[in-house]
């Protein structure tokens, strides 16, 4: 320098230059659709340069090579997002030096993949069930990779599970990905309908208790739907996949290895003798899918058959000559002499007779029973 007298002097000073670095930010990430991602956070700030804080501006392309349009977005070191991308998106930041403003340095490019999980769809192996009968669930349409599961009504956490519904229940199963994102699959509706054993009865339409004769067999029993019987019905609602068997006991609500040998349709030709004493009771056992149902109960019983006692007014009587016979209160009465029926009536006349005859009377009572008595008169 040289001041006003003309004299001089020197000083020297001495500016540095610094390479002006981007810094570093985290990297790539995918994120599940309908999320918000999270924040591209700063690993090393903006470095070099004159030494001054830098300016930052936070850019995003739908380009990689940022070629496409460019969005400015926060002027902040770190990048939170406020929105969620719709798409697969590109981020840099970039840095200027306040000392050489419109020269710009950039972070390596960042990319957010959005990603949404494979739509996935609940299955059932069966829709209509009775009640506590066992129902496969699994799914279809998931993605590859390691996936966890958790189904609705805590009914697992696997991809197959198996339930056994009470009531109608709508399951639907959270499958989580690979990439950590969850989707919810449809709805799958498994109805539950009590199953009906159906109702049988007699060849008379009979049901309840029913009173036979001793010795005499119940004979055919009908579950098909003719009179007031029934099919079992119910459970799947499919009539084939209800299978019947056959019970029988002579101890009442005693239901022990009492299923009938090889009878499987809904009659029953019941062959079986009821004997005075020691009553049967019979019903029919409907299957649907391992669960069981009962129609009614038929009780069969045999009242003791009739004893009559047939007499005479005469024991003995003349060549010729005849008797009265006689036999208590019945519902009917047939008496014959050995040969030929002689009278329907409760006290005949034997009519004449020349030699010893035996007499005899059947008798049938209010239930269809008969017994039979015998009498004989001598001719002297």
């Amino acid at each position: 320098v040289t001041d006003a007298a003309g004299c001089t002097g020197t000083s020297s000073v001495t500016v540095s230059v610094a390479v002006f670095v981007a810094g570093t930010t985290s990297g790539d990430v995918t994120y599940c659709n309908g999320a918000t991602p999270t924040a591209i956070t700063s690993t090393a700030p903006a470095s070099g340069g004159s030494g001054s804080s830098p300016n930052y501006q936070w850019q995003s392309n739908t380009a990689v090579d940022f070629s496409g349009t460019t969005t400015d977005l926060s002027t902040t070191l770190d990048y939170t997002f406020s929105t969620t991308p719709g798409a697969t998106t590109y981020y840099r930041r970039r840095a200027e030096d306040p000392t050489n403003p419109g020269t710009y340095v950039y972070t390596d490019v960042v990319t957010y993949t959005d990603h949404t999980p494979a739509a996935i769809t609940a299955t059932a192996d069966l829709t209509t069930v009775p009640p506590g009968a066992s129902v496969q669930l699994s799914l279809t349409g998931e993605g590859s990779g390691t996936n966890t599961y958790v189904w609705s009504s805590s009914a697992g956490t696997t991809k197959d599970v198996t339930v056994t519904p009470t009531t109608n229940t709508t399951y639907t199963v959270t499958v989580t990905d690979a990439q950590n994102c969850d989707v919810v699959s449809s709805g799958i509706s498994v109805s539950v309908v009590t199953l009906d054993g159906g109702s049988i009865e007699d060849a008379n339409d009979a049901q309840g208790t029913i009173s036979l004769c001793s010795g005499t067999a119940p004979g055919q029993l009908t579950g098909d739907g003719t009179g007031t019987s029934a099919l079992g019905s119910g459970g799947t609602g499919v009539a084939n996949q209800i299978t019947y068997k056959w019970q029988k006991t002579t101890t009442q609500n005693n239901w022990t290895n009492s299923d009938i040998s090889g009878e499987v349709g809904s009659d029953l030709n019941f062959t079986d003798l009821i004997t005075n004493g020691t009553p049967v009771w019979v019903r029919r056992v409907a299957t649907n899918l391992g669960i069981e149902a009962y129609s009614n109960e038929l009780k069969f019983e045999a009242p003791a058959l009739p004893s009559p006692t047939a007499t005479a007014t005469d024991a003995t009587v003349a060549p010729g000559g005849s008797t009265t016979l006689g036999v208590g209160t019945y519902s009917s009465y047939s008496w014959s002499d050995g040969s030929t029926v002689i009278s329907t009536s409760q006290n005949p006349s034997t009519g004449a007779i020349n030699t010893a005859t035996t007499f005899t009377v059947t008798v049938t009572d209010a239930a269809g029973c008969t017994g039979t008595s015998s009498v004989t008169v001598s001719v002297a």
